[in-house]
């Protein structure tokens, strides 16, 4: 059987996807007349289009050819999520002598899994984690990447659980890190006995969720005391953007969160100040909620940073945005 043939079983579920229907339409008749080539990078264009909503779709592209195989194996293990149902495969995976997971760049462990951390071996986190370039998971789950891993170049992280001891010294070498608060910390950001300071940090871009998971309303009085703490923040030299996010059940609280932090960063002032005033809205604000956000997150990849609008420009103290 022909590359192309085989491709053409491939993608005849394509017909279940809108907008890659057109693969579909044109597949014998226009694939069959290009070089394997360059069917091999509409294939592979496809495949990094539709990794997070089709995998299954693109997994049974390997089965094409081995150049499809080394191609899309790239593809399909370059983001790996560990939930509560993952364990045992993935130590499968880890256990291979040439594993896949070598190729893993993206690693997402949600928090349903932190509770079972025994079922984690050092050995197969190793073997996941070794090519890393983005981490999601909680401050336990990272401490043990680093202590795995002592020397990996990590371009982003993202700390899953609510914080309630200073991250910072774990992630002054971070470029781009993303953290979760509850709303009234305002010491969060100290290094206390620590060597480290702010001064050494090289964070450049730093989202922080302001978190409250239930359902009584924020104070009005408890969001400035809380924005009053990332002063410090600011101090950081190597820091480009601070994105503020509000992540409150009640939306009473985001309006007073959105509303306290454009006064602040104009009193600041501060260019970097950001905020992304997106209400998020989850049907039940539970693991299987917090995990969904988290993992849609990790999914947006370095553009997450990049989200928001500015809350200071120069000349905007005088007439400020609402």
């Amino acid at each position: 059987m022909t590359v192309i043939r085989k491709l053409d079983i491939r993608i005849q579920y394509v017909r279940q996807i809108p907008h890659l229907a057109f693969i579909h339409v044109a597949s014998m008749s226009t694939l069959s007349a290009l070089p394997v080539e360059l069917v091999l990078l509409v294939s592979e264009h496809a495949a990094w289009s539709e990794i997070v909503d089709h995998k299954r779709w693109v997994g049974s592209l390997r089965l094409v050819c081995r150049r499809f195989d080394r191609t899309v194996k790239t593809i399909y293990f370059y983001t790996l999520i560990l939930h509560r149902l993952s364990p045992l495969a993935f130590e499968n995976l880890a256990l291979l002598q040439d594993s896949p997971l070598s190729l893993t760049r993206r690693l997402v462990v949600t928090n349903t899994i932190i509770y079972d951390d025994n079922r984690l071996s050092d050995g197969s986190f190793s073997a996941s984690s070794a090519n890393l370039r983005d981490f999601t998971g909680s401050l336990t789950q990272f401490q043990k990447l680093r202590r795995i891993h002592p020397s990996l170049d990590l371009a982003s992280v993202f700390i899953t659980t609510a914080i309630d001891v200073s991250p910072m010294h774990w992630l002054t070498s971070i470029p781009r890190a993303h953290i979760i608060c509850e709303h009234w910390r305002s010491d969060l950001f100290t290094f206390g006995e620590s060597d480290h300071s702010l001064g050494d940090a090289q964070i450049r871009w730093l989202v922080i969720d302001a978190f409250s998971p239930n359902g009584t309303p924020t104070t009005v009085d408890a969001i400035p005391q809380f924005l009053s703490g990332f002063v410090g923040l600011l101090t950081i030299p190597s820091l480009k953007r601070l994105l503020l996010r509000p992540r409150f059940e009640k939306e009473e609280s985001h309006i007073f969160f959105c509303d306290a932090a454009r006064p602040w960063a104009i009193t600041a002032p501060d260019g970097r100040i950001w905020l992304d005033d997106t209400v998020v809205r989850l049907e039940e604000w539970d693991d299987a909620g917090y995990d969904a956000l988290d993992i849609a997150d990790a999914l947006a990849g370095h553009d997450l940073w990049l989200s928001g609008a500015q809350l200071y420009t120069l000349g905007s103290h005088a007439s400020p945005e609402k």
